[in-house]
């Protein structure tokens, strides 16, 4: 698989393989194939096969180790509201000299609550396209430490007026 290289399984005539003891964020249904022909010369590429009997929560799980900490969390943030001017962005996401905490509420001129108050001005889909990543990181534990202190309630409120502004504006 490709999220464990060394875990290899040599196939015959019929190709079926199964993997055991896999941390539900190593299951993938992305492969590895490496073929090796008579003269030793081997060549590989990745597949997507089909995965049967994927776990619920398996994504959620995933998010939520790739983004584990609040301020990558911020930082991934940033870079999908993607708001502003490149030197705000930078400010959000602590890339100003003299700047710290690169996941604070406020590392620059620009703010988390201020850059999801414009996004909501700006009628944009951004809200909406950042919806299903909190909705995951809130369905697990692991996610839910992610969102920094406060992120939930401020969310919810912000949701709510996106919502409420797009029924009124149809």
């Amino acid at each position: 698989m490709l999220t464990r290289p060394g875990d290899a399984a040599h196939l015959g005539a019929r190709i079926d393989v199964t993997f055991s003891d896999l941390e539900m964020v190593d299951i993938t249904p992305f492969l590895i194939l490496r073929v090796t022909d008579g003269r030793g010369q081997t060549r590989g590429t990745v597949v997507h096969a089909a995965l049967t009997g994927d776990p619920p929560g398996r994504r959620d799980e995933l998010l939520a180790r790739q983004v584990n900490t609040p301020e990558k969390f911020l930082r991934f943030l940033a870079l999908l509201l993607s708001l502003g001017g490149s030197s705000e962005l930078a400010g959000l996401l602590g890339g100003r000299p003299g700047t710290t905490g690169a996941g604070s509420w406020n590392v620059g001129p620009v703010g988390v609550f201020e850059t999801l108050l414009r996004a909501l001005g700006a009628k944009t889909s951004a809200l909406a396209d950042i919806a299903p990543l909190v909705e995951r990181l809130r369905r697990t534990e692991t996610g839910r430490q992610v969102l920094p202190e406060g992120f939930e309630e401020l969310w919810d409120l912000v949701w709510k007026a996106h919502m409420t502004i797009a029924e009124t504006s149809s």
